[in-house]
């Protein structure tokens, strides 16, 4: 059974890990923003300060370790760290209607749910028209990640449905 793993990548080698994956045909995310300096010249950079999400089989995860610019798999209590499909959904979707500010270290929880916070509230976060600070707490990864959330309609609750 292919599982989410989390490994880490070496400094500027976004794009070689994404394109050694894809060549050998390995689902992947790695939260990334693209910033262009002029037409001619585009560079990536992980938000996640060198972490890539692999959807692989357990038994395949020497794979991993034979690619150059994968330093070495996530391991919490002697264990590869495993996310479930509704945490990478989440964390896609909260990359994709916010723009990335920072990253914060949280103690690792494995049984603490995924969280989303208004900065200014711990209740459900709704925008209408504005601007708004929002953090999405992930206890499982030990990251929070604050991002700006500028929707004309944007509801997030904490029980983990995500509407927008």
């Amino acid at each position: 059974m292919e599982r989410w793993y989390v490994v880490y990548i070496k400094e500027n080698s976004e794009k070689k890990v994404g394109a050694q994956l894809t060549r050998r045909k390995i689902p992947y995310f790695l939260p990334s923003e693209s910033v262009f300096h002029n037409a001619k010249l585009k560079m990536e950079f992980s938000d996640f300060k060198h972490l890539c999400f692999v959807n692989i089989k357990e038994e395949h995860l020497g794979i991993l370790k034979s690619i150059p610019s994968i330093s070495n798999i996530i391991y919490w209590l002697n264990k590869p760290v495993v996310l479930d499909e509704l945490e990478i959904n989440i964390i896609q979707h909260f990359f994709d209607i916010s723009d990335f500010q920072s990253i914060e270290r949280i103690p690792i929880n494995k049984d603490e749910p995924i969280s989303i916070l208004n900065l200014s509230s711990d209740q459900t976060v709704s925008f209408k028209n504005s601007k708004s600070e929002i953090k999405l707490n992930l206890p499982s990864l030990g990251y929070s990640i604050v991002g700006v959330i500028a929707f004309q309609n944007a509801v997030f609750t904490t029980n983990g449905n995500i509407a927008v």
